[in-house]
């Protein structure tokens, strides 16, 4: 819905229908932060329903900020403790796109809105984070995971930036002091370049393709390596988990160009491009594995077909990448094109892959390129997307 009501005309029909929903959804979402128990969020300034604005740093509420993972359908009762990060991280963003493309005077619940969303973006960096030195890694949720297991999908450094930029914008009116807010911006850039540092570990150079799951290198071990898979995807494989890592990366660049995202991202479409194939019905053939990389040892099969796969994928060739030239950059277009039109014929039928289908839409026709501007006071690139790339 955030993104959504971003790439709309202020007071519209198609607008007040897309707040409306928004509104709608975070109700729902406050309604499970309201029924979360055994969240490991402990610290009673870092919950959610008590920030008024110029309360400053004693303001205290009543609920965890972050959902537990799992409810029932009715969403009556949760049926697993903790948050999930890669959810979190998510839905904190839509919630930001919301609040930064309306205003008080759109809805009578944007102030409460704002103040739920900013409480909520500094629990995700206190709870759903964790620290090493001058490091500092996503965990897989409030009560789990971090130095000792990870997983490269989590890794969204776009949401990292804008989540910094929220906190900055709104936090004095909230009574937050100037060094609170230096010290947070700080740990934002930490959790930014310890990510990317994560993924240049993880990702094999000669596919950039990255595994489901992670184990990475600092205090619990001395390098990083596949393993400790927590939701029944192979570790080493570039799968359902590995996958929607492109997008989180692609979206960076879209927003916040770096040497780090193209790095990224010029791997993967490289490799893209490289397994076109005009023989096969699908147009791609497989997505081999470098022998010399133990990292990735698999990749999901029936790529080509599966929405949840070649929908993040697709993002990873609408940045410009300065590396391709020639008879690359001709493969990387007619890719672009070959998934672009995939993505278009789609239909959403069901949960994960329609979800993608969605995201993968947005990207590709520039929407979300288009949000930067909603979320970042200036320095946001030319949008571009897949007709323009």
């Amino acid at each position: 819905a955030g993104v959504a009501l971003a790439g709309q005309s202020i007071g519209s029909p198609v607008w007040r229908s897309t707040l409306s929903f928004g509104e709608e959804l975070f109700a729902g979402w406050r309604r499970m932060c309201e029924l979360s128990t055994n969240s490991c969020q402990d610290e009673p300034r870092l919950r959610c329903g008590g920030r008024r604005k110029h309360d400053g740093e004693r303001a205290e509420g009543f609920a965890p900020c972050l959902p537990s993972w799992q409810f029932d359908d009715e969403l009556k009762k949760q049926r697993g403790a903790g948050s999930a990060t890669d959810g979190d991280e998510d839905a904190l963003l839509g919630l930001v796109l919301l609040l930064q493309s309306s205003s008080a005077s759109s809805w009578p619940l944007w102030e409460r809105t704002l103040s739920w969303t900013y409480e909520s973006v500094r629990a995700f960096l206190h709870f759903n984070t964790v620290p090493n030195g001058r490091g500092r890694l996503t965990r897989l949720g409030s009560c789990w995971g971090g130095w000792d297991c990870n997983n490269p999908s989590y890794i969204a450094p776009a949401h990292f930036r804008a989540f910094k930029a929220f906190t900055l914008r709104h936090g004095a009116a909230f009574g937050m002091s100037n060094s609170t807010l230096h010290s947070e911006a700080e740990q934002w850039d930490d959790l930014i370049g310890s990510s990317y540092a994560l993924l240049d570990d993880a990702q094999c150079d000669a596919t950039g393709l990255t595994p489901n799951w992670w184990k990475p290198a600092g205090p619990v071990q001395a390098r990083g390596s596949a393993g400790c898979n927590a939701s029944g995807t192979p570790a080493d494989e570039f799968g359902a988990e590995a996958a929607r890592g492109v997008w989180r990366v692609a979206l960076d660049a879209l927003w916040a160009p770096s040497p780090a995202s193209t790095r990224y991202l010029s791997r993967v479409a490289r490799h893209l491009a490289g397994a076109l194939d005009e023989r096969s019905p699908n147009g791609f053939g497989d997505l081999g594995v470098d022998p010399n990389c133990d990292a990735v040892k698999s990749v999901h099969p029936g790529w080509q077909v599966t929405p949840f796969m070649y929908g993040p994928l697709s993002s990873s060739l609408l940045p410009p990448s300065a590396s391709a030239n020639g008879r690359l950059a001709e493969r990387q277009r007619l890719a672009l094109e070959l998934l672009t039109a995939r993505v278009a014929s789609s239909k959403v039928e069901d949960y994960y892959s329609g979800a993608w289908t969605c995201l993968a839409t947005v990207t590709l026709n520039g929407d979300l390129g288009r949000a930067c501007d909603k979320i970042f006071a200036r320095g946001c690139p030319r949008t571009v997307d897949a007709r323009h790339a």
